[in-house]
């Protein structure tokens, strides 16, 4: 009775040993999780102000093109009207 009730107790305790074990296991497997998604938000974050950026650089292009665009077109429009008044001034 006595070695049965002391198995037992072993047994309860390399359980509890065991559960211990698997929690702190568990904890530090969920502190490496939180670490890599708070990295990965940093990444994110950073990219997405990166494309930010990019993209309003891309903006500010276009809209410099469309104003050379513009003005050249402008420029052609004045010298054909120019040359077109000309053409019949003769």
């Amino acid at each position: 009775m006595e070695a049965n009730r002391r198995e037992s107790h072993e047994r309860m305790s390399r359980m509890e040993a065991s559960m211990e074990e698997n929690r702190r296991e568990s904890n530090e497997r969920l502190t490496r999780i939180e670490q890599l998604v708070e990295s990965n938000n940093r990444f994110l974050e950073s990219f997405s102000a990166d494309l930010r950026r990019y993209t309003d650089a891309m903006n500010n292009i276009a809209t410099q093109i469309d104003g050379v665009i513009a003005t050249r077109a402008t420029k052609i429009d004045k010298k054909q009207i120019l040359d077109l008044l000309r053409f019949n001034d003769k």
